[in-house]
């Protein structure tokens, strides 16, 4: 059984990975966010992952698969590496002439400024001519995915608290123009005596020329808790998302807050009313996959957004094509436009991941999914 992650959707920016030299994890405890290029051949819990971006979550090695163009920055070495489609490969000075210059007639950039490699450690705005490699959002909640990554981030934090008052647990800046699914995973034990809680909370936030704002309810698909006042919710404050928690009067309560963040920005684009396939995913023969789509949507030529979470079984058996075992699980939607819609279909022996907006508007979807494999 394998859990991969991949990204559709397109997207900007650079990626930053720790180092290129390992087959396996490396020694030691990894800390979340940790990325690795797989070194070919993978091995151990990276076997067949060669050449994908591994990031540990905090519990489990995520893998991305890369995209054409994608441009790493491996910090064990101080060097740049892009996937040119079957390999990584050296980015030199030869690559792009004999001097450091770049203009606005340069096809490609040359070695990154002092500042393009600031953007490593935590600066992010909007990639310019000048400055190309700055990051489209703040590498600091990046899970490590490429440049294909629908996803935008994943982090956790642990705190203690022993009052019943509301805790913000965690801080997530929402950039202008912005639409994020954001599904956080709490889990709560108190420490002074028995006592446990497990909360799933989702929601949509986004900010259009203002202030973080929440798109409708904060869904809670799951709760789990030895005392009833015990919660836990999704919030705003200012340009951000918050995770909050609460616990008891005298209850000494330690907590673990996950999230992971879906993201749009520039993606996959649609102007009518139509299905249109966004992402294609090839089912090999005798396997059965387990799908699990975020998508996010932003209407650019008028205030609309929306969020959506997908679910749905397919399989292939005997050289046959794919089949989706029943339907689409649909756990999760919030729109501004009813018509707008996410599902999942086959054709022959693929997947499709499909988006719908409406008859004139121009609507930005991205998303990111998945696989949970047994063959």
């Amino acid at each position: 059984m394998s859990f991969v992650t991949k990204g559709g959707g397109g997207g900007t920016g650079i990626t930053g990975v720790l180092s290129k030299s390992y087959q396996a994890p490396p020694p030691g405890t990894p800390v979340s966010g940790d990325s690795y290029i797989v070194k070919v051949p993978g091995t151990g819990v990276w076997t067949g992952y060669d050449n994908a971006i591994a990031v540990w979550d905090g519990a489990n090695w995520v893998f991305t698969a890369p995209t054409l163009g994608q441009l790493v920055y491996v910090a064990d070495e101080g060097l740049y590496y892009t996937w040119d489609g079957s390999q990584w490969v050296l980015q030199t000075l030869a690559a792009h002439g004999s001097t450091h210059e770049q203009g606005s007639t340069d096809p490609v950039p040359s070695l990154p400024t002092t500042s393009e490699k600031d953007a490593l450690l935590g600066t992010y705005g909007t990639p310019s001519i000048t400055n190309r490699y700055v990051t489209d959002s703040d590498p600091r909640l990046s899970g490590g995915g490429g440049g294909g990554g629908g996803s935008c981030g994943c982090n956790c934090v642990e705190e203690t608290y022993n009052d019943n008052a509301w805790h913000t647990i965690a801080t997530i800046p929402i950039l202008d123009n912005q639409v994020t699914i954001i599904d956080a995973k709490v889990v709560g034990r108190r420490t002074d005596t028995a006592g446990r809680c497990a909360f799933l909370r989702r929601a949509v936030v986004y900010r259009e020329g203002g202030v973080a704002t929440l798109q409708g309810t904060v869904d809670t698909p799951l709760t789990r808790k030895t005392v009833s006042s015990w919660n836990v919710t999704i919030d705003v404050s200012g340009n951000n998302a918050i995770i909050k928690v609460r616990g008891s009067t005298g209850a000494t309560m330690h907590w673990r807050a996950c999230w992971t963040l879906t993201c749009v920005g520039t993606g996959y684009v649609t102007s009518d009313g139509a299905y249109h396939v966004a992402e294609t995913i090839a089912v090999p023969d005798d396997t059965i996959y387990l799908l699990e789509v975020a998508a996010v949507a932003r209407r650019t030529d008028f205030p609309g957004r929306g969020g959506y979470l997908r679910k749905a079984v397919v399989y292939r058996e005997g050289g046959g094509n794919a089949t989706l075992q029943g339907v689409v699980n649909s756990p999760f939607t919030r729109e501004t436009t009813s018509a707008w819609d996410v599902t999942v279909d086959v054709s022959g022996t693929d997947i499709q991941i499909k988006v719908r907006g409406a008859a004139g508007q121009t609507v930005n979807w991205r998303f990111a999914y998945t696989l949970e494999e047994v063959s």
